[in-house]
């Protein structure tokens, strides 16, 4: 195991724990904590199972991440998302194009950041879809309900904005809550890059221990991969009712 793992623990788990302690105590807030920290030590031994593994060819394609102005992506958001999102460029590139969901239309997917403050107590319903993106085998029923008030939880942290049929949404057209969606995901630290999968389904993965490994989902449209430069993390996919996750190495 890569001897640099206590240290990665620490370095993913501070900003959660920062926000989590900034958020006080209410009763929301604990069960917010309880389930982001179950998350988040998913996402830790992925970490370990990943700096023990080989990378190998998959079919992810580096050439179908968007290559937008940083203008043009900005408006985007800004159309879609109001003000309250601004582009992130923790990733490079930092969005893809693709059809997530299987209707034939082209979306799209921009790692952003939180651009201004929210009351954190602000229990209101967002303008768009607000997901914890869940593991393979997790019932909907066990995803964070989440509010307004949760995006200053994580303010530090990564969202991944996504929005579907983005041709449309450019036209100026980007009302329907339907079709756009912020993702909560607590990303591996050595991610640096997206880039899409173009399958039918995900080849299988590991996050360590056998017992726990679930099989390959069967995909309805193009999975999203948030990987290292080993082409090594975790690919994010639609199940017809929300994004999931699935470790890819």
């Amino acid at each position: 195991m890569n001897k640099q793992f206590p240290l990665r623990l620490v370095l993913l788990a501070l900003p959660l724990w920062a926000g989590l302690h900034f958020y006080g105590s209410t009763a929301s807030s604990v069960t917010v904590r309880k389930q982001v920290e179950s998350e988040s030590q998913s996402v830790v031994t992925r970490t370990a199972a990943r700096s023990a593994g080989q990378s190998r060819f998959l079919k992810a394609s580096p050439a179908d991440a968007q290559k937008n102005s940083s203008a043009e992506t900005d408006s985007l958001i800004h159309t879609c998302f109001g003000d309250l999102f601004r582009v992130s460029y923790q990733l490079s590139p930092n969005s893809v194009s693709g059809d997530f969901d299987g209707d034939g239309k082209n979306d799209l997917l921009v790692a952003v950041e939180l651009d201004r403050s929210v009351d954190r107590n602000d229990r209101s319903d967002p303008a768009f879809n607000f997901q914890q993106v869940l593991d393979s085998r997790s019932a909907a029923s066990e995803a964070i309900d989440l509010k307004v008030g949760n995006l200053q939880i994580f303010k530090p942290g990564l969202f991944f904005a996504v929005v579907n049929d983005v041709d449309q949404a450019r036209s100026g057209s980007c009302s329907s809550r339907q079709n756009k969606f912020v993702l909560l995901f607590a990303v591996y630290k050595g991610t640096n890059t997206i880039r899409l999968f173009k399958g039918k389904k995900l080849p299988p993965g590991t996050i360590g221990d056998e017992s726990e490994d679930a099989p390959p989902p069967a995909l309805r449209g193009n999975a999203i991969l948030l990987v290292d430069s080993h082409d090594s993390g975790t690919a994010l996919y639609w199940d017809g009712s929300r994004f999931r996750w699935y470790p890819f190495n």
